[in-house]
């Protein structure tokens, strides 16, 4: 076994450290691969997970759709009737669940770089909440853009932030410190622009 120097657990012959997710801090936080090189040069190998992104960016995106015309439906906008298996009701529970029962399907494992099928769509789908609310949305869609640099812009943009981010939780900043504490800030005004102003 590895030996972890970071206060967390281990994993039997692998290098992994397993931090619970309220154990998160500063110092000890997850490394993120979405967005950066999966394999090498060569396509044999894992990539460097903090080498530069080589992947294309997206203009539009399959889910976006979704996301616009459920948040359409919690403000009250008329919507029309959206056809499919999930969202042939067009409501907004109907149209998140067109995005969660993509998200269920699985046609690879990056990690084990080989083939891999599972379908747990109807899982993900009877998980959904029978009242989607602009909160779960929110939270569906940080879930679907982690790591993109979505959610700033959608906590200003439906005014969510202060109310959202008000009171937060993380541990401290010392190696193997994972027990999490509560902070508290004040969010005036000037906080909502960027960048943040340095003088009121």
């Amino acid at each position: 076994m590895y030996k972890s120097s970071v206060g967390a657990g281990v994993l039997p012959g692998r290098a992994d450290f397993v931090v619970n997710p309220s154990g998160i801090s500063r110092i000890v936080f997850p490394g993120l691969w979405k967005i950066s090189n999966y394999r090498t040069d060569n396509g044999t190998g894992l990539g460097n997970p903090n080498g530069a992104s080589t992947r294309l960016w997206n203009i539009a995106k399959f889910s976006g759709l979704f996301f616009i015309a459920a948040e359409a439906a919690i403000e009250g906008a008329p919507t029309a009737a959206v056809t499919g298996t999930y969202a042939n009701d067009g409501t907004a529970r109907g149209l998140i669940n067109v995005i969660r029962a993509r998200a269920g399907k699985w046609k690879s494992n990056n990690a084990a770089n080989a083939a891999q099928v599972a379908d747990n769509s109807a899982a993900m789908v009877a998980a959904t909440p029978a009242t989607v609310d602009i909160n779960y949305l929110l939270a569906e869609r940080s879930r679907e853009y982690y790591g993109e640099g979505y959610r700033w812009y959608d906590l200003i943009r439906t005014q969510q932030w202060a109310s959202l981010s008000t009171t937060y939780q993380i541990c401290g900043s010392a190696y193997g410190n994972h027990t999490p504490a509560t902070f508290t800030r004040t969010i005036t005004p000037n906080l909502w622009l960027r960048p943040i102003p340095q003088a009121n």
